[in-house]
């Protein structure tokens, strides 16, 4: 589920800074503004992030329902379709990988990436 998936990004992170918590999310807030297209970075999901574009894309591969070690999972249809609207918010730059996904999440994501730009 899509909430399960933002908070448990959220706990991750609280976790990570223990203590330090408050001081980080305050740090966070200076620094945001509400015009996308003014800011340096974009925090988003992929499905807040459709319909838009971006020079620089860093995928994360939180979407995927498997462990991210499991190299043998099969992408289940939605998870497919998200890593196209994903890949494709790619609008004149690069295409990064985080470190740590799993191969076949990286395969399949450049795979996406380089079809789309073949096609343009």
């Amino acid at each position: 589920d899509k909430e399960d998936v933002e908070w448990l990004s959220r706990l991750k992170l609280f976790r990570s800074h223990g203590d330090d918590f408050p001081n980080v999310v305050k740090a966070i807030e200076s620094m945001m503004m509400d015009d996308v297209c003014r800011a340096d970075i974009t925090f988003s999901t992929v499905h807040q992030a459709k319909g838009l574009g971006f020079r620089n894309v860093l995928l994360l591969d939180d979407f995927v329902e498997a462990d991210r070690d499991d190299d043998n999972h099969e992408f289940t249809e939605e998870e497919r379709n998200i890593l196209h609207v994903a890949v494709s918010r790619v609008a004149s730059g690069t295409l990064y990988i985080a470190p740590g996904t799993s191969n076949k999440c990286r395969t399949n994501c450049l795979r996406q990436w380089m079809t789309m730009k073949n096609s343009q």
